[in-house]
């Protein structure tokens, strides 16, 4: 599947059925601990309806912008936010964006990564890498990889291992936010601070050799994982399926 088909396919899904009626708000937003001040990207934000709790906390010191593939959303989203702290715009959280290197404390996104190709997600890590400061983290919501009665197909799906795996980054928080949906937290600084002991020469940076870990960030995993982010995808990524 190409990009674009792809891009469409996240189209039709933001003006279809959202997932908001199947979210806790008050555990995300416990999980996220957003502070005053805060600059957030909101990536597939769909209608916004989380872009604007975001906004609410971070207050008129903060920033949050709404992102979106789907540009007739986001100009809904643009006459709604108008004079607001919401700066919605139509981009691909998959390629380079607008936004400035190290500018963002956190990156939310909610039931879209599934959605990604490989190639995808390659690109989405390598814009989160470019996007968040040094002490910033990510927040990933997912519906769990069991039957729920809606979402995408099971192996379409990430369990919370699987998701880590590709991700590549120190998880900091795992808790339920919905009877069939999680909310899993990461974070760069566990990777930026880590020892040089655990670093050794890593070249690639926050998303370098997953052997740069403290273990105790990386629990008991003893797979190990190549130093390149696609060959940490998922198996689904490489036609297994399983």
């Amino acid at each position: 599947m190409s990009g674009n088909e792809n891009a469409e396919g996240l189209k039709r899904r933001h003006r279809g059925r959202s997932s908001e009626s199947f979210l806790d708000k008050d555990k995300i937003l416990a999980s996220l601990s957003i502070k005053a001040g805060e600059v957030i990207l909101d990536g597939g934000c769909g209608n916004g309806y989380m872009a604007k709790e975001f906004a609410r906390l971070t207050g008129k010191t903060g920033k949050v912008y709404a992102v979106d593939v789907d540009a007739a959303a986001i100009d809904s989203l643009k006459s709604e936010c108008e004079g607001t702290i919401i700066e919605p715009f139509a981009a691909d959280i998959t390629k380079e964006t607008m936004l400035a290197a190290a500018s963002i404390d956190l990156i939310y996104l909610c039931t879209v990564v599934h959605g990604f190709s490989e190639t995808q997600m390659e690109g989405f890590l390598k814009e989160v890498k470019r996007l968040l400061k040094a002490d910033a983290r990510l927040a990933i919501v997912e519906i769990k990889k069991k039957e729920s009665g809606f979402g995408p197909p099971l192996e379409k799906r990430f369990s919370p291992e699987e998701l880590k795996r590709v991700i590549s980054l120190p998880a900091t928080r795992l808790a339920d936010v919905g009877e069939m949906i999680y909310i899993q937290v990461f974070c760069k600084q566990g990777l930026v601070e880590m020892d040089s002991r655990f670093r050794g020469n890593d070249k690639g940076g926050v998303f370098g050799r997953s052997e740069c870990m403290d273990s105790r960030l990386r629990g008991n995993d003893s797979q190990g994982h190549s130093s390149r982010p696609h060959r940490r995808m998922d198996s689904r990524f490489r036609g297994n399926g399983t």
